[in-house]
């Protein structure tokens, strides 16, 4: 079986995007805009979100870097406008699910459940996931390629404004998906990745009660890290550090039943369905036992009723 989690890591960089070295993504005004009025009109909340001009959220967009050089400028203070206007506030109360080399599976645990939001969920991150960008001095966008360092980008530099106002608008309990299958030779937490140090650090102590780890692993492979141990413990004493509660989950059910759903025919799956299905035969052979039970019980009190009348009016009679 091919590895769950390898292809959902994107160089070193946590986020949902393509290589730095291709350019801008063609098309990338109708896709911004069809995916902004998507967003907005079907996969929102109105009341939470407000009504959103998407027209003038690209131009804002477009406005901080068309036509400027793609390289060695501070963008963070030039993206602020984009990211007020886009701002939900803080709405994901006991949903926010931050994630590090498991895209796809922490994608698939959001979609199919109400009760996960991951960045690529708000409105910032659904339109810009997996799209590539950056300026050029006289041409606008340089669509052929956006050949810089990823904390020098644009497009990195957009990516750390998302994550922090994500983080900043977490509340509640507050979701960590890791992989402790990597095979990469990088471990579950790096100290480099952007929970460290972009998401953590933005995350109100105030207003966070409490971080899930979850550790998902592979459906093939033992497991290479987990809770208390090498970097997982390291992340659990950095946001412990935080004067935030912490759990630590291996292999938990919710994850590794995302990933049965992909790949139903794996061994662990079918152990766990057949598990189910036996233990359904056998709830459903005790109904039956009870049922008999009942009616049995309930046979035998018609039958002594019956009795104790005949008896009593056989007396009378004396």
């Amino acid at each position: 079986m091919n590895a769950l989690f390898a292809c959902f890591i994107l160089a070193s960089a946590n986020f949902a995007v393509v290589s730095c070295s291709a350019g801008t993504t063609a098309n990338i005004k109708a896709i911004f805009l069809g995916r902004c009025y998507d967003y907005v009109q079907l996969k929102s909340n109105v009341s939470l979100l407000g009504r959103k001009n998407c027209s003038s959220l690209y131009q804002t967009f477009e406005d901080v870097f068309s036509n400027k050089t793609t390289c060695k400028t501070d963008y963070s203070a030039k993206f602020d406008g984009f990211f007020k206007q886009v701002d939900p506030g803080s709405t994901s109360n006991n949903k926010a699910l931050f994630w590090s080399g498991t895209k796809n599976v922490a994608h698939s645990l959001s979609s199919s459940s109400d009760a996960y939001i991951t960045l690529e969920d708000t409105l910032p991150g659904y339109i810009a996931n997996n799209l590539n960008f950056c300026g050029e001095n006289t041409k606008g966008f340089n669509y052929v390629s956006c050949s810089c360092h990823w904390n020098e980008s644009q497009l990195g530099t957009f990516w750390r404004a998302a994550s922090v106002q994500f983080a900043k608008n977490a509340r509640g309990v507050v979701h960590v998906l890791v992989n402790g299958t990597r095979r990469d030779g990088e471990p579950a937490f790096r100290n480099t990745s952007t929970f460290a140090e972009v998401e953590l650090p933005n995350l109100n102590a105030k207003e966070v009660k409490e971080v899930k780890i979850f550790v998902g692993v592979d459906l093939d492979i033992k497991p290479k890290e987990k809770c208390g141990k090498e970097s997982i413990k390291t992340m659990q004493k950095l946001i412990e550090q935080r004067d935030i509660k912490v759990k630590c989950f291996d292999d938990p059910r919710v994850v590794f039943f995302v990933l049965c759903t992909k790949y139903p025919r794996d061994h662990r799956c079918m152990t766990v369905l057949t598990r189910l299905f036996k233990d359904s035969d056998n709830l459903k052979m005790w109904k039956i036992i009870a049922f008999c039970l009942i009616g049995a019980c309930t046979l035998l009190i018609i039958i002594l009723v019956t009795i104790l009348c005949l008896k009593r009016k056989y007396s009378q009679f004396k």
